[in-house]
């Protein structure tokens, strides 16, 4: 694993700590706290305490021997174990912000995830979600430029009769030409600051679920979800708060 597999961890929300303790079990195998300690730079400790995190997001494994052994699991169902921690969480505070709640058996299909890296990848596989949506696209988002094959898919959305939402988090001089131009394009844009991620929700049946590097805005990753229950959920989420949002 490289930088830049470090730099994709990150992305998905690993701590610096955190992602160097994966990539180093790895690459050298099982290990103990103290070996692992030496090998990263930090106290046995600290070991310990992320090792933990890292077990509850499904990308390590630890032995009950002694002394206890940490082991990465494979970088693939890492992610997925991850992104379904994720979507659990996005679950529940759908429910609690007054979306509906997933019952037993209503999504007859196993969730799918797919992992996006970049922000050009991410805005081109958003167009392509638009352009064989139907009915609407629900969009949280800071409020940013996006490239033009997305705008013009936006465009093209419109004239089918999408219905296109957008709750922005920033809504001021810098960005107010931006929005200005994604309302006459076809959006419908309200403000509601204070979100701690980004998505785009398609005809209530696919999420793009975004998280970027707040210090660098182009640098992200997404996890693409194919899930009726959760996407219906998290749509109910996204209305429940435009009621309470501002218009733009």
């Amino acid at each position: 694993m490289d930088n830049t597999d470090t730099f994709k961890l990150e992305q998905l929300g690993l701590s610096k700590q955190e992602a160097a303790i994966y990539r180093t079990l790895l690459k050298e195998g099982n290990l103990t706290a103290r070996n692992l300690a030496q090998k990263v730079g930090i106290l046995p400790n600290a070991v310990y305490r992320t090792c933990s995190k890292l077990s509850e997001a499904g990308f390590v494994t630890l032995t009950h021997d002694y002394p206890i052994m940490f082991h990465a699991m494979a970088e693939q169902t890492a992610s997925v174990a991850y992104a379904n921690t994720k979507i659990k969480a996005l679950e529940i505070l759908s429910s609690e912000f007054g979306g509906s709640q997933l019952p037993s058996g209503q999504d007859s299909n196993p969730t799918d995830i797919n992992l996006i890296y970049g922000a050009e990848n991410i805005y081109e596989e958003s167009a392509k979600l638009l352009d064989t949506t139907k009915q609407e696209m629900l969009v949280i988002s800071i409020g940013e430029p996006i490239t033009p094959n997305l705008l013009l898919a936006v465009k093209n959305a419109k004239g089918r009769g999408v219905t296109i939402k957008m709750i922005v988090h920033k809504c001021d001089e810098e960005n107010r030409m931006v929005l200005e131009n994604f309302k006459k394009n076809g959006y419908i844009i309200r403000h509601f600051p204070g979100w701690g991620f980004h998505m785009a929700i398609y005809d209530r049946e696919k999420t793009l679920l975004i998280i970027n590097n707040p210090e660098n805005t182009s640098e992200r990753a997404a996890m693409l979800i194919n899930s009726e229950g959760l996407s219906g959920a998290l749509s109910d989420y996204f209305h429940s708060t435009w009621k309470k949002a501002k218009r733009v």
